[in-house]
């Protein structure tokens, strides 16, 4: 028969203030996390967009918060447990057991202490990964190896759990010799056997300097937009001449380079040229060109740069973007005003558009699936 240890179920120390994590509005998940509880954690009730990588102040990450009931109930022993329907819910989610929680003033363990198991010591949080939180657990549990086998073999699986996590990345990557990135900035670099130009146009309409030249061959592989607009019936098929409106010369050659290369020689790209950037690949539908932008501008979120960078993930549906800027605000109450004030105004401006074109994006069509 399974042992069950009595002692507290929740052996957690909370201290500090409760802020950076709206406290209030998302207590009840961090409580459910801290408890297991399967059917909340798994129902329409949390936000579709709620960000499993957060840092709470006490708790650290969301996967830390269920290490300590995840280990601790004998229960979890069987193979049809719900923690681990949880944890590979959590994990497809994208909840990262790498994630490092720095400064989370919990401690948990402490088991123990009752003369059926031996006292265990608290272990802080701060610091932590999911990962490395069940090892220091681990480690106190191995000196009393005869008395908690069964919490030895929950944390044992619970790591097991954790390596069938796969990091995001919608770009694979591979090593290749920095001979073949110049080859390819050489290609594009010299007009030689170029059959396309890219006619920046500024704001007067009027050409914004020499025009770029690039391949047709590489662009009809990279966008289908650009594939489009350069088969034999449309007009940039025949000449030849594609029109770019809205960016830069310089956003455009940024563009170029990363859809050549996938490197930019820039040490330090300002925000507003990236932001640009990844205007012209999400307009051409580049989408690996989209990605790389959009990890470049998660190292570039700062107070000044916040407002502009969540509106760009919000418009472009850039989900690790918006968490990261999400994740940023959640330091400062007044960063946090911003992300609300920018959401309503971007929810008025989608309004006006809508009324301006006679639709009513307020009623909702009843549908029906098959």
């Amino acid at each position: 028969s399974i042992k069950y240890l009595r002692f507290s179920r929740l052996s957690q120390r909370c201290s500090g203030a409760m802020a950076a994590v709206d406290k209030d509005k998302d207590k009840w998940i961090w409580m459910a996390l801290q408890r297991l509880d399967t059917k909340l954690l798994l129902s329409k009730l949390i936000p579709p967009d709620w960000d499993w990588n957060q840092a709470h102040p006490v708790h650290g990450t969301p996967l830390m918060a269920t290490v300590n009931e995840g280990m601790r109930l004998g229960t979890n022993g069987s193979e049809g447990a719900p923690l681990w329907k949880l944890l590979n819910c959590l994990l497809a989610q994208g909840a990262d057991p790498r994630k490092v929680a720095i400064k989370a003033s919990g401690q948990i363990c402490s088991w123990g202490g009752t003369g059926e198991f031996p006292q265990l010591d608290w272990v802080k949080s701060d610091g932590h990964s999911a990962i490395s939180l069940v090892y220091a657990i681990l480690n106190q549990l191995e000196k009393h190896d005869k008395h908690y086998g069964l919490q030895i073999k929950n944390g044992e699986k619970m790591l097991e759990a954790f390596s069938k996590y796969e990091p995001e990345c919608h770009d694979k990557k591979v090593c290749v010799s920095e001979d073949v990135v110049e080859m390819w900035e050489d290609i594009l670099l010299q007009e030689q056997g170029s059959d396309v130009q890219l006619q920046v146009i500024g704001s007067t309409g009027q050409l914004a300097g020499n025009a770029l030249r690039a391949h047709s061959v590489v662009l009809r592989k990279a966008s289908r937009v650009l594939g489009a607009a350069l088969s034999t019936p449309m007009q940039e098929g025949n000449t030849g001449i594609i029109r770019v409106e809205g960016v830069s010369a310089e956003a455009v050659r940024l563009c170029l380079h990363l859809i050549y290369t996938g490197t930019t020689c820039s040490d330090s790209p300002k925000p507003a040229l990236l932001l640009q950037a990844l205007d012209l690949a999400h307009r051409w539908q580049v989408n690996h060109v989209v990605s790389m932008l959009e990890r470049g501008l998660a190292n570039l979120v700062s107070g000044s740069t916040l407002a502009e960078i969540f509106e760009a993930a919000v418009l472009k549906d850039l989900h690790v973007l918006r968490n990261v800027c999400k994740a940023f605000a959640a330091k400062d109450v007044k960063h946090q005003a911003v992300l609300a004030q920018k959401l309503v105004d971007l929810q008025l401006c989608r309004r006006s558009a809508a009324e301006a074109s006679g639709a009513t994006p307020d009623e909702k069509r009843r549908r029906r699936a098959f």
